[in-house]
């Protein structure tokens, strides 16, 4: 390509100087406040990784140059300083984005003072506290939050407060994210802290997670070079240029690091167990296959997955939990072509309590009998299939509620009750908002 063109060559060729859409006439400005809130708006958090594919729209610190089409920084950028066009645009994209990531849920049964060590990370942030226990909980000065209740859902919700609030009085999560009205939330406990990496640098786990969100996912195909999107990772030989476009992603699920989320029995067997590997990646667990979600470290697309992440009714003997939501929410994305990350962010979860290794005895009776539901349940997780007339995540779900109570409803009635509750919380949820 030559490095500049007259004029008269742009006379010559008008489809590339003047009818392509990167070689307009207002191209030679940089990108008003207009025409980049039209452009985010209709790109949404695809646009990042499809700059490769945008035919050269930028943000507005880059501007268009006439000669050779080439694309310059502007003159507040340091001149020594050479970023290219594609890290200019996901920084741009990361800070936009981040503007709509202010809601994160905190559970909390006793006290919020584990907040100060969370300060330098949710200090941006909204935080939805939902207090578990009975204890009046104080907020320690310089957050911005509001704390609730077993009162505060029951006024809200009224005769549906049922479902949120368990027969011992006690609020799930879930329930910070019908107060939410952002796109992107995040849930911690307070029995977790700010892991470090393998240098000794603190992680950001909501920056983790939201580049995870951003960037779209593979689920179609699996890429042996982990995400494809992250800086020093591309799509290896073989990959279909047709997928690599990938599906939006709707769940950031981040690890651990010292405490491994282990059932009871191996606990008990492996106490002294911990997780002290660090691996830097993160991986689209692929269509069709199902894992364990952990809700202490997940971060998620509340305006694409928000109607499918219920955690059912809570039951001592029952599969109820995150583990549940999980099942259903890669069920629900698998069949809108949305897609699940997991590995990185990593957070530190602190050792089991003496009260929680007491109680082992007695809860491994109940995790055996999860497990043996979960032998039934995973399978048919994994081969349900929903009608194309479901196109959006509460239809979806209302239809698989459907389809679990006609597969489990006459082998315990508690799966009849459970597929009811299903089928209220998406009824709430659509009133909520």
């Amino acid at each position: 390509m030559p490095a500049a063109r007259t004029a008269a060559d742009a006379e010559r060729r008008p489809h590339s100087a003047r009818g392509a859409p990167w070689a307009r006439d207002e191209d030679a400005r940089p990108m008003s406040a207009s025409r980049k809130a039209a452009h985010q708006a209709q790109m949404g958090s695809n646009d990042v990784f499809r700059y490769r594919y945008s035919h050269g729209i930028c943000p507005e610190v880059y501007k268009f140059s006439p000669e050779g089409h080439k694309l310059q920084p502007s003159k507040a950028a340091p001149e020594a300083v050479v970023v290219s066009a594609k890290e200019k645009f996901v920084d741009s994209r990361a800070e936009y984005t981040c503007n709509r990531v202010r809601d994160v849920v905190v559970v909390c049964s006793s006290s919020l003072a584990f907040l100060d060590k969370w300060r330098s990370v949710l200090a941006p942030y909204h935080l939805i506290v939902i207090q578990t226990g009975s204890t009046a909980l104080t907020l320690p000065p310089g957050f911005d939050a509001e704390i609730h209740t077993a009162a505060d859902a029951h006024q809200r919700l009224g005769p549906n407060a049922s479902i949120v609030v368990n027969a011992n009085g006690q609020l799930s999560y879930v329930y910070g994210y019908l107060v939410s009205k952002k796109q992107y939330v995040y849930t911690i406990g307070e029995d977790v802290s700010i892991a470090v990496d393998p240098s000794g640098k603190a992680i950001d786990p909501i920056a983790g997670h939201l580049h995870n969100l951003i960037a779209n996912s593979t689920p179609l195909f699996f890429n042996t070079l982990y995400d494809p999107y992250r800086e020093g990772a591309d799509f290896v030989r073989g990959y279909p240029f047709s997928l690599r476009d990938g599906a939006p992603t709707v769940v950031s699920h981040g690890l651990w690091l010292n405490r491994i989320d282990l059932d009871t029995a191996t606990a008990m067997v492996k106490p002294h167990a911990k997780n002290t590997r660090y691996v830097d990646a993160a991986l689209t667990v692929p269509k069709g296959v199902m894992y364990p979600m952990s809700m202490v470290n997940v971060a998620f697309d509340r305006a694409l997955i928000g109607p499918a992440m219920f955690d059912g009714l809570h039951a001592d003997d029952r599969p109820v939990d995150d583990l549940l939501t999980g099942l259903c929410a890669k069920v629900v994305a698998d069949h809108l072509g949305l897609g699940h990350k997991t590995g990185c962010p990593y957070v530190r979860r602190e050792d089991r309590s003496a009260a929680e290794a007491a109680a082992g005895p007695a809860t491994m009776t109940k995790d055996a009998k999860v497990m043996a539901f979960l032998e039934e349940l995973v399978p048919f997780f994994s081969s349900v299939s929903l009608s194309a007339a479901s196109t959006t995540a509460d239809a979806a779900y209302l239809e698989l509620a459907d389809e679990f109570r006609a597969r489990f409803g006459s082998k315990d009635p508690f799966f009849g009750k459970l597929a009811d509750a299903m089928a209220k919380w998406v009824e709430v949820w659509r009133a909520c908002q």
